[in-house]
């Protein structure tokens, strides 16, 4: 399995919550993501977009946005519109995870599907802050991704009938877009950006973080990752620091506690077996580099993730 594979694997990646707009102007809404990535399609009409950072911008159909990092963002018909002219807001609940939203007062029509990726805070980490403030991805403009248009508006029918089974397709769906839209901007990113996530395509880097991510547990030497490489130590060595932005070996490290992390909320395994998946042959050596790279016991960390929320945990 190649690195970004195992990375979206490994963050639990779920595009489940979202709803479907079907806007009369004027009309107007916010529309608050928390803890995960908000995404707005338009499949017919248009809509402005005011970003968490002020700024304002146009999507028409075929068109859609992902803020990977979510924040409070408001939707409108026209920028002039007013957030309070949104005259009536009716939910129509059609299953657990998904709803219509019917705003404004009989203009021109909007039809969008509005919604949230969600991902584990703690392994998404590194993914989400290398990732600009907004991706765009024009559809009816490239050619590629006709394919996909065409399941968007085949996904607006299965939520309209609201049959056993749309959960499932809506979810894979708006994984697909998820994934594409990092791919894509992972080919943009140039040679000389200081971008950690160029790595996952650099031909000297990419096979040793594929094995790195693939098998955390083994016992991960410069020396060997260099082989795999197909470069001397020393190169790979260089070549590691500048791209990704530290040595191999702490990288490694701190993608263990990332896992480490995970398991440790997400599961009711001892530190024993937490220790061995994460590459370390006992308790104690596990819990010293814990506590290192953290700054707090894994039985502490567990125990102040069962008493509080999970972003408020000590971070990496």
């Amino acid at each position: 399995m190649d690195t970004l594979s195992q990375i979206f694997k490994d963050i639990h990646l779920n595009g489940g919550d979202y709803y479907v707009s079907e806007l009369r102007s004027p009309w107007a809404y916010h529309s608050h993501t928390r803890g995960g990535a908000g995404f707005f399609i338009v499949l017919e009409g248009k809509a402005y977009i005011q970003a968490p950072d002020g700024s304002t911008i146009l999507l028409c159909a075929g068109e859609l946005i992902l803020f990977p990092r979510g924040g409070l963002i408001t939707v409108l018909d026209n920028p002039e519109t007013p957030i309070e002219s949104a005259k009536r807001l009716d939910t129509v609940q059609l299953n657990d995870h998904s709803r219509i939203l019917n705003i404004g007062d009989g203009g021109d029509l909007t039809l969008m599907v509005v919604g949230q990726f969600q991902y584990d805070p703690v392994l998404a980490q590194p993914l989400i802050a290398a990732l600009p403030d907004r991706l765009e991805l024009k559809l009816r403009e490239n050619r590629r991704f006709s394919w996909l248009e065409l399941g968007i508006e085949f996904v607006m029918q299965e939520i309209r009938k609201g049959e056993p089974g749309e959960y499932a397709i809506i979810n894979r769906l708006l994984d697909i877009l998820f994934i594409r839209m990092i791919k894509d901007f992972i080919n943009t990113i140039p040679e000389d950006s200081d971008n950690w996530l160029r790595g996952l395509i650099d031909p000297v880097l990419s096979k040793a973080l594929a094995v790195i991510h693939a098998s955390p547990e083994h016992n991960w030497k410069v020396e060997q990752l260099a082989e795999i490489s197909g470069v001397s130590r020393s190169v790979f060595s260089s070549r590691f620091s500048d791209v990704i932005g530290k040595p191999p070996l702490q990288y490694i490290t701190q993608h263990r506690m990332r896992l480490a992390c995970q398991l440790l909320t997400t599961t009711d395994k001892s530190l024993q077996p937490v220790a061995q998946l994460v590459g370390y042959s006992s308790e104690a050596a596990f819990s010293q580099a814990f506590k290192r790279e953290l700054g707090i016991a894994p039985s502490d960390y567990r125990a102040q993730a069962i008493a509080s929320n999970r972003s408020d945990l000590p971070a990496i």
